[in-house]
């Protein structure tokens, strides 16, 4: 159609993993601990990574704050480039922030 080429493709772009982690919260002083959490995706994915790590203050009763560093990655290639049903995922993400929680 008027030199327009229409191409259709199915590309699946879902996966599954399963998710093994660990956690540790170290208290290191009355009111303070340590915080980390590592989490590896095995399965779909050709690799998925999760690691967080903070400092927590309980500063009152029912009120605690945490600086926090926190990084994901995940990637994901099916097929090959070229293939019509190629697909790319790979995605890195590197926060730094800060929480405030109120505690029941």
């Amino acid at each position: 159609v008027n030199g327009v080429t229409v191409v259709n493709r199915k590309i699946d772009e879902s996966w599954t993993d399963a998710i093994f982690g660990i956690s540790a919260d170290v208290p290191f002083a009355e009111k303070w601990s340590w915080n980390t959490k590592f989490d590896i995706g095995l399965g779909g994915s050709d690799s998925a990574y999760y690691l967080n790590s903070a400092i927590s203050w309980r500063f009152a009763t029912h009120w605690s704050t945490s600086l926090f560093g926190q990084y994901d990655s995940v990637d994901l290639e099916n097929g090959s480039q070229g293939d019509t049903d190629w697909y790319l995922y790979d995605a890195d993400e590197t926060t730094l922030g800060l929480k405030i929680m109120y505690i029941f």
